[in-house]
């Protein structure tokens, strides 16, 4: 995942309709009060609630800086001070499920509470090229997953835009297709991919063996992080035929693979 480089009072401002994200590492107790006689910016009078505490009051809010130093019930000095008296301040939220990626969605998604937008089901096919067109110039945190999707329709030039209508949708990949898609989706997670994304009611031509062995090679990856699929995916029982099921059939894929994890 990667963070904006935005200053931070853009995003404070839009808290007022929204919530707030706090900085890492911060206080499990109700209030934090720092010794700092004037913030740069003081969100005053809002609901603060943060689930991981338990608090949910009415606090004042001191930020330095691109972090939140003080969560206190005692008025604080601000150079500039926002009064957000019957608005919620809350830590920002997490899209899992974003395929909207531009400057355009992030400023709907800051406005209505979100922090950080991934494209986790879909993902994408060449991970430092979406990072790089989107470095320094986003509103919000983004990140995504190396997706199966695009990176079966890149291997086998698919002509459709974002999902596939040609070979990638209707075709069996070759040994050869099969050991390049392992190897870009590898790659993508080297190179900074938060998961591995998985859909395979838009690929139907790939087998149950294609999908238990993109999840084979990247299985390190996948102890320590997660993959993803739609709620609603086509995953087989090994090795029968295919299915329509749910999430709890991504159990067959963890036991193909000898994983012992857990489907959220």
């Amino acid at each position: 995942m990667r963070s904006s480089t935005f200053p931070f009072r853009r995003v404070g401002l839009l808290a007022l309709v929204a919530v707030m994200a706090y900085a890492a590492g911060r206080p499990a107790r109700s209030s934090l009060l720092l010794e700092i006689d004037t913030y740069d910016l003081v969100i005053a009078n809002g609901r603060v609630m943060d689930p991981e505490s338990g608090l949910d009051g009415v606090r004042n809010i001191g930020i330095q800086g691109d972090k939140i130093s003080a969560i206190s019930a005692e008025p604080l000095r601000g150079k500039a001070t926002i009064d957000a008296q019957g608005l919620v301040a809350a830590p920002g939220f997490i899209d899992l499920h974003q395929h909207g990626q531009d400057a355009e969605n992030y400023a709907v998604k800051a406005a209505d509470g979100v922090t950080t937008a991934l494209e986790l089901e879909v993902g994408v096919a060449d991970v430092d090229r979406w990072y790089g067109e989107r470095e320094g110039q986003a509103l919000i945190n983004f990140g995504a997953s190396a997706g199966h999707i695009p990176v079966r329709m890149a291997v086998m030039h698919d002509p459709g835009g974002w999902l596939p209508s040609g070979d990638a949708a209707h075709k069996v990949a070759t040994p050869a297709e099969m050991q390049e898609i392992r190897s870009l989706l590898e790659k993508g997670l080297q190179r900074g991919a938060l998961a591995v994304g998985l859909g395979p009611a838009y690929t139907e031509a790939a087998t149950n063996q294609e999908i238990v062995d993109v999840f084979r090679d990247p299985r390190r990856a996948l102890t320590d992080g997660i993959f993803m699929t739609p709620a609603l995916v086509k995953l087989a029982p090994w090795p029968s035929c295919r299915i329509i099921g749910t999430l709890s059939e991504a159990h067959i894929l963890l036991q193909a693979l000898e994983l012992d994890g857990s489907v959220a």
